[in-house]
C-alpha cells in the first residue's frame, strides 16, 4: 500500500469477503471501505471474531451481500446495518453460458444418448453434498459426473466422470446432463447453479432459503 500511496491517490477500497475487509478497515483508515459478503456460513465468524462482529461491520461505507437471506441474517443481527447493507444478487455471463444442443455436446464428450446423466459442479466437500448426489444416482440408475475437486472421494460404478475441467468442457457437460444437481446445506448464491440455469439444464438442489428465494418450480426441483 505505501509503494502504491507514494504515487498514486485512492478515493476507495473494496474488498471482497470480510476478512479481506477487516484487514482493509485497518489499513486504510483515511478512505471509505466497501465491503461484499458472499459468504455461505457467516454463523461461524461467531467463534472467529466473536458474537458482536456484526455490530463492527457498521464501519464500512456500504455492505453489499450476494442474497436476501444473508441481508436478513445480518440484520437479525445488528438492525441499524439496515443503512448501509445493500442486495446485489451474483449474475451470470449469458454471452458465455448460453444453451448448447444436447445431442452435440453428448457427441463431442462421447456419451451415448440412450442414458440418464447428472451433473455435479462444486468442491467435493460434506457442505456441497457429493456424497448425497452420488447415494441419489445409485438408487435411480443415473450416471454421474463430478467436476472438481476436494477432499470427498465419489467414486463407484455410477461415476462417468470425476476431475477439474476448463470452462468450454464445463459448458458442454452441463449442456449433456439431464440435469445439475447441488444438495448443499448452505450457500451464498450458487454461481454453479446461475450457470447451469443459464445453460437451460434443469436443476436438482437441495430445499432451503437460499435456493427457494431465486429458484422456481419452473427451473428447479
Amino acid at each position: 500500500y505505501r509503494k502504491l500511496n507514494s504515487s498514486k491517490t485512492f478515493d476507495v477500497c473494496y474488498c471482497h469477503f470480510l476478512p479481506s475487509g477487516r484487514a482493509a478497515l485497518d489499513t486504510f483508515r483515511d478512505m471509505p471501505v466497501f465491503l461484499t459478503m458472499g459468504e455461505s456460513d457467516p454463523w461461524l465468524y461467531d467463534d472467529i471474531y466473536g458474537k458482536n462482529w456484526c455490530q463492527d461491520l457498521e464501519a464500512f461505507a456500504g455492505i453489499f451481500v450476494v442474497s436476501k437471506t444473508l441481508y436478513d441474517y445480518l440484520i437479525n443481527k445488528n438492525p441499524d446495518l439496515s443503512k448501509i447493507v445493500q442486495i446485489i444478487a451474483n449474475g451470470v455471463d449469458t454471452n458465455i453460458f448460453a444453451p448448447i444442443d444436447k445431442t452435440k455436446a453428448r457427441s463431442k464428450l462421447g456419451f451415448p444418448m440412450g442414458k440418464k446423466l447428472a451433473v455435479f459442479v462444486g468442491n467435493f466437500e460434506e457442505r456441497k453434498g457429493p456424497y448425497r448426489f452420488l447415494k441419489a444416482c445409485e438408487i435411480t440408475g443415473t450416471k454421474a459426473v463430478f467436476l472438481g475437486s476436494g477432499e470427498q472421494n465419489p467414486s463407484g460404478e455410477q461415476v462417468y466422470f470425476k476431475g477439474k475441467v476448463s470452462r468450454e468442457r464445463l459448458k458442454l457437460w452441463l449442456a449433456a446432463a439431464d440435469c445439475f444437481v447441488l444438495p448443499s446445506l448452505s450457500e451464498g448464491r450458487s454461481n454453479a447453479i446461475l450457470e447451469a440455469l443459464a445453460m437451460g439444464t434443469p436443476c436438482v438442489v437441495s430445499d432451503r432459503p437460499f435456493n427457494s428465494e431465486f429458484l422456481s418450480n419452473d427451473v428447479a426441483v
